[in-house]
């Protein structure tokens, strides 16, 4: 029997869309065979081929028609297919025909990137007003129509098939208006020209928290300490209500210094992630000291001084049990004049200040007299004649402290009349104190002067020749020893 050629084939579908996926049927084919319809036996099979058209959009396989590219422009497409018979005699033999497929549009549009100015994805804030923005949308086909948009407080919500924001320039921008507290999501979904609607888009979570977190303190806001005092503090805790514990975010200023008297206060701070501070709150420490700088002086408390010399107080130290060691001042010199002392007993006051109160030791100070009278005698040595007023020197004293008494020991000598022999004359001068200063002054008479002879009658006499001369005689004086007799 004799091969006959095919005559017809039949295609069962002739419309799929642009975004089916690859290997997606647009029909089955069939083939109208002579030799099917007399009864052969076997009865014929064929192969099915695509000769022409399609531009590698679409491939056969087996007996069907299917989508071979991924994307596909939505239009008519005209392919000619070719089957082909089992037959063997003579094989080969075949028919082809030509369909019209419609592509038609039902790929959704690619969402746009979606971004916030106002907030940050998984960010915490006290805005309550969430700004976006978006871009990128696009279309292969139809173009990009529009966008249906929402804010929820669910991950799962999704936008309905409503047009809220015409598709415009880029970029496109909206606003969620004043929102509560809470956890928030932006969710959106385009929609092309076909009326494809994309797939949601979500842009979240952020949070809006306008709740401040509360600290409390751990003890007593008020603490009271002696000085010197190691203050720990007892702390405080934090609470938020979005951020849990923020005890280890609290910001402690602490001034305290237990070295120092005074009233101290101890500021606590925090902010949660959103940035709500919470109300300040405050401990105050006050740092007593109940007890005196313990004051001392180089050398002890009691000194000796000498009158009208000027003197040098010692200076003093001071430790105070809160302030460590002080300066020391002076502040009563008990009426002494440290530049020109008088005798007598005083008493100067030393004072250290530890800042909250004075503490004092006191300095007795003995002004006495132990400094002998200054006595000048000049010269020290004296010569005078026997029998002649001595001239004696004189002599000047003084006393840094008050009046002298003065005398002179003659020793024997009589100044008026004086006798021949070397004499030492002792001046004397003794202050109020009984402190005595002496000066010796050598006086050394000596004769030195001739006796005086004196002629009884005339040193000129006249004697006759011969007559006897009786000699009237003369006499002699000496200063020093009187009349003397003349040889």
């Amino acid at each position: 029997i004799l091969n006959e050629a095919p005559t017809d084939i039949a295609l069962s579908g002739s419309t799929i869309g642009s975004g089916a996926a690859v290997g997606t049927a647009v029909g089955t084919l069939s083939t109208d065979d002579p030799d099917n319809t007399s009864g052969a036996n076997p009865a014929q099979t064929f192969t099915y081929a695509i000769v022409s058209g399609g531009g590698g959009n679409f491939s056969i396989s087996g007996s069907q028609l299917v989508k071979a590219a991924a994307e596909v422009t939505p239009g008519s497409y005209a392919i000619t297919v070719r089957s082909t018979d089992s037959g063997t005699r003579p094989a080969g033999l075949y028919v082809d025909k030509t369909f019209n497929i419609t592509v038609t549009d039902t790929t959704p549009p690619a969402n746009p990137t979606v971004s916030s100015s106002s907030h940050t994805v998984n960010g915490k804030t006290q805005n309550n007003v969430i700004s976006i923005s978006w871009s990128g949308a696009s279309d292969n086909f139809s173009g990009v129509a529009g966008y249906s948009w929402a804010f929820s407080n669910s991950p799962s919500t999704v936008p309905d098939t409503t047009v809220d924001t015409s598709h415009g320039t880029d970029p496109h921008t909206v606003s969620s208006g004043t929102l509560a507290e809470g956890t928030w999501y932006f969710h959106l979904r385009t929609v092309d020209n076909s009326g494809n609607w994309s797939s949601k888009v979500t842009w979240g979570p952020t949070i809006i928290d306008r709740t401040p977190p509360v600290i409390t303190l751990n003890g007593s806001p008020t603490v009271s300490q002696e000085c010197p005092a190691n203050y720990v503090d007892a702390g405080a805790t934090a609470t938020d209500t979005v951020d849990g514990d923020l005890t280890a975010s609290i910001v402690v200023t602490n001034p305290v210094d237990g070295g120092t008297a005074g009233s101290y206060t101890i500021r606590y701070n925090v902010s949660d992630a959103a940035g709500n501070a919470a109300a300040e709150v405050t401990r105050t420490v006050t740092i007593t000291d109940s007890t005196p700088p313990d004051v001392d002086i180089f050398g002890g408390t009691f000194m000796y001084a000498e009158c009208n010399v000027p003197v040098t107080l010692p200076g003093g130290y001071a430790n105070d049990s809160c302030a460590g060691a002080l300066p020391v001042t002076i502040s009563s010199y008990g009426d002494l004049n440290t530049t020109a002392p008088q005798k007598g007993t005083y008493f100067v006051t030393y004072r250290a200040f530890d800042g909250v109160q004075p503490g004092f030791r006191t300095l007795e100070v003995q002004v006495r007299d132990t400094q002998p009278p200054v006595l000048i005698v000049s010269p020290t040595s004296v010569t005078g004649e026997c029998g002649v007023p001595v001239t004696l020197p004189t002599a000047t004293a003084n006393d840094l402290c008050g009046a002298v008494s003065q005398t002179i020991q003659y020793n024997g000598l009589n100044p008026a009349d004086p006798e021949v022999g070397v004499y030492t004359v002792i001046y004397r001068v003794e202050d109020e104190s009984a402190n005595v200063t002496t000066q010796n002054v050598t006086v050394t008479i000596q004769d030195t002067a001739a006796p005086v002879v004196t002629l009884n009658g005339a040193a000129s006499m006249t004697v006759e020749c011969g007559s006897a001369f009786s000699d009237p005689g003369a006499f002699a004086v000496d200063a020093c020893e009187g009349p003397l007799p003349v040889t």
